[in-house]
């Protein structure tokens, strides 16, 4: 019995080290795997609206031109608080027209 306790210990650290080893990406892994992308700037950043910092609303046609570009990643950057209802169920408004 004391045998066993020592080899579920040993597996169960293993396995504790080996997810522990791999469960993070370094910067430089997950730059590999993003490949080529685009930040649409702070247009969802802006404060109060979309355009409140002069960047033209983000339409259907912007995505369309990032495909044929050729774009595999987006980067969208949001502040939340201006976009979401201030009670609950804190619902998302529809801010952006596709």
């Amino acid at each position: 019995m004391k045998i066993f306790s020592k080899i579920i210990f040993l597996v169960g650290f293993l396995f504790y080290i080996t997810v522990a080893v791999y469960a993070q990406l370094t910067p430089q892994y997950a730059i590999t795997k993003i490949k080529r992308g685009i930040n649409i700037g702070n247009s969802l950043d802006a404060i109060p609206t979309e355009t409140g910092w002069g960047n033209s609303l983000i339409q259907k046609c912007c995505f369309d031109d990032y495909v044929n570009a050729y774009f595999k990643c987006l980067r969208t950057p949001f502040t939340w608080k201006v976009h979401v209802s201030n009670y609950s169920p804190f619902t998302l408004y529809n801010f952006i027209s596709l």
